[in-house]
């Protein structure tokens, strides 16, 4: 799902900034910003992190 969102956002970027031009719509800096939510997202889903946080929240049901 997560790659989809990506795929499908960067798509739109770059039919948008191929139309109006870089930086006028979409900054580097937002699609910087999405990008790195992206990974932290894929990170902390995946299977190490959820061990450990389970390690680290034992008391939590």
């Amino acid at each position: 799902m997560v790659t989809a969102a990506t795929l499908l956002y960067a798509t739109g970027v770059y039919r948008i900034r191929c139309r109006v031009g870089h930086e006028r719509v979409v900054t580097r800096s937002q699609t910087l910003a999405f990008t790195v939510a992206a990974i932290l997202f894929v990170v902390t889903l995946s299977q190490p992190v959820d061990d450990i946080a389970d390690a680290s929240f034992s008391a939590h049901p």
